[in-house]
């Protein structure tokens, strides 16, 4: 009889219960759970602008990552949770909206056009997409700060260049990168 006390035990649903704060637009919540060192999609649920609440129930025990996300593609903010069996968390996400403004140079000279591709640098499933303008530059809202990794193409790059940088501080945020000159394969045209 104990062990099967105990089985029920272990098998118990756990349940998050999450307060969003911060913005009044609508987003979309995303639960995620790792599994096979992948995050799975659990369940995503859009909360209109008035519903600032949202449970997810019936979930076994593991390491889950709540992503939430507004219209633009940075505006997210993941925070990860852990739960155990049986367990119930409580918790309120605070937004903080800011404005990221990115400038990218190459060799001194504005990188015209490409897009910049960002994402999280810790285990988390954070990524966006950034067209840079003509000039170089871009502004987009930003919902979350830290470590970002971060891919560049453009045409006037041989290969994507890729770096880490810290988005920290009071907004608006710069993101400011001087590509160097590219060692690269030079592709000549045949002679007929």
């Amino acid at each position: 009889m104990l062990l099967l006390l105990l089985a029920m035990l272990s098998a118990s649903p756990s349940a998050i219960d999450v307060t969003v704060r911060g913005t009044n637009d609508p987003i979309e919540a995303r639960l995620m759970v790792r599994d096979d060192d992948r995050w799975q999609e659990v369940r995503t649920v859009r909360l209109p602008a008035e519903t600032r609440r949202i449970q997810f129930d019936e979930l076994p025990a593991g390491v889950y990552q709540l992503l939430l996300q507004g219209d633009d593609p940075t505006e997210q903010l993941a925070t990860p949770v852990v739960l155990g069996n049986g367990d119930h968390l409580r918790s309120i996400v605070i937004i903080e909206p800011m404005v990221l403004a990115g400038h990218l140079t190459h060799r001194g000279a504005d990188l015209a056009g490409g897009s910049l591709f960002l994402h999280r640098a810790d285990d988390n499933p954070w990524q966006a997409p950034i067209a840079i303008a003509g000039d170089g530059t871009f502004l987009v809202p930003l919902w979350q700060r830290g470590s970002f990794l971060y891919t560049v193409r453009a045409p006037a790059l041989t290969t994507p260049w890729s770096g880490t940088i810290e988005l920290r501080g009071a907004s608006p945020i710069r993101f400011a990168v001087d590509i160097p000159g590219q060692k690269g394969i030079t592709v000549q045209s045949a002679r007929r």
